[in-house]
């Protein structure tokens, strides 16, 4: 059962967005693969809000609780020095690189990431990647 309306996690999402520039290209996407993969990310975003798992303050900053319990994660808008915690893994290591990138943006220390549940992480996902 649905916490949240989809009205209110849709409007979240967008508050999301707006507040801190994520996904700000997405109405420029002309590759069928890139709109395939933003309606992917906006879709599982959407759904964790509703769910009650991802919260979306006035300001933008979303926080995710993990379905296995533990201190939820907090992402505001990044900073170019935390996108540099992704240059330390070889570029052929993309799960690596996901993992550093996400920990880097919540604060958290990579092995606590790596510890969660694809579930998760596919939402974590849906977060981070609306910065690229």
């Amino acid at each position: 059962m649905d916490k949240v309306a989809r009205e209110v996690a849709e409007a979240d999402f967008e508050r999301f967005c707006e507040m801190l520039a994520a996904y700000s290209e997405a109405p420029d996407l002309k590759d069928e693969e890139d709109r395939k993969s933003f309606n992917e990310n906006k879709g599982r975003f959407i759904k964790a809000v509703m769910s009650g798992s991802l919260v979306v303050a006035d300001d933008g900053t979303a926080t995710y609780t993990p379905s296995i319990g533990g201190a939820p994660f907090v992402f505001r808008e990044p900073t170019a020095a935390m996108v540099t915690a992704i240059d330390r893994h070889k570029m052929s290591h993309s799960v690596t690189k996901q993992l550093a990138m996400i920990a880097s943006f919540a604060g958290r220390p990579e092995g606590e990431i790596g510890k969660l549940p694809v579930r998760d992480m596919r939402v974590l996902n849906s977060i981070v990647n609306g910065f690229f």
